[in-house]
């Protein structure tokens, strides 16, 4: 499915952690997904504190009616540390070396989490959710990183 349209895309900024809002665009989109997801029969909703999983999950939870669980740690990884929500021509001229730094994943950028923080934290978190799960579909309404994380 479509990752939903932010307002962080359109200004250009640097995503992660930047707590940025659903466009037009991206509510249509979370619509059209909720109302796939209404045919699935799913028990449970989760969502990543950030505004823009929360804004999603309402639009899934006022489709399905179910009640939407709130769970910081499936939080987008903070990659970009002192870039985060910044637009990227202001990062490029203020923060040169740290936009160096973020064309190496594996090179930490001032402020950030490291890969293999963000990999325990989401995984110990997918770990203690395992045992309230039942075999009954949930939804998880995450980011890209946390979503390429479960794809390995």
């Amino acid at each position: 499915m479509a990752t939903p349209r932010v307002s962080g895309d359109i200004e250009e900024r640097f995503g992660g952690i930047y707590d940025d809002h659903l466009t037009s665009l991206g509510q249509e989109q979370s619509r059209e997904v909720a109302r796939a997801l209404q045919l699935i029969g799913a028990e449970s909703l989760y969502a990543s504190s950030l505004m823009r999983a929360q804004e999603t999950a309402a639009i899934i939870s006022e489709a399905t009616g179910l009640v939407c669980r709130t769970l910081p740690e499936f939080q987008e990884r903070n990659r970009y540390g002192v870039l985060s929500g910044i637009v990227k021509s202001e990062a490029a001229r203020t923060f040169p070396d740290e936009i160096q730094k973020n064309q190496d994943e594996k090179s930490s950028i001032e402020g950030s989490e490291t890969y293999a923080a963000f990999k325990q934290r989401v995984l110990s978190a997918l770990d203690k959710l395992k045992h309230e799960l039942t075999k009954t579909p949930s939804i998880l309404v995450a980011h890209g990183d946390v979503i390429r994380l479960f794809l390995k």
